[in-house]
């Protein structure tokens, strides 16, 4: 991360669901961007941009980020460990 980035948590009340947030400022961004990673939401948006703009953002977009959390099923993949077994072969 450059110096010039800030990182905020943040949380907002959607239809009696608590949608929390975290907020990456930087100085090189020129647009608002929503990431959704299994059930983590991190928003990245200009150093210029308010708290109030981002709120209104994210409750613009709070039925859409309910539903790809739900799709992921807030949950993360299971990384699948290889077994190693004689005269077996491994893909690459």
């Amino acid at each position: 991360m450059s110096p010039d980035t800030t990182i905020l948590k943040h949380k907002i009340i959607y239809k009696n669901k608590e949608l929390e947030f975290e907020i990456i400022k930087t100085a090189r961004r020129k647009t608002s961007e929503i990431i959704i990673k299994y059930d983590d939401v991190f928003i990245r948006t200009p150093s210029s941009k308010s708290i109030q703009e981002i709120e209104t953002l994210v409750k613009n977009k709070a039925e859409w980020i309910l539903q790809k959390i739900q799709e992921n099923d807030g949950k993360k993949p299971e990384i699948m460990l290889p077994t190693y077994k004689n005269n077996t072969t491994l893909p690459y």
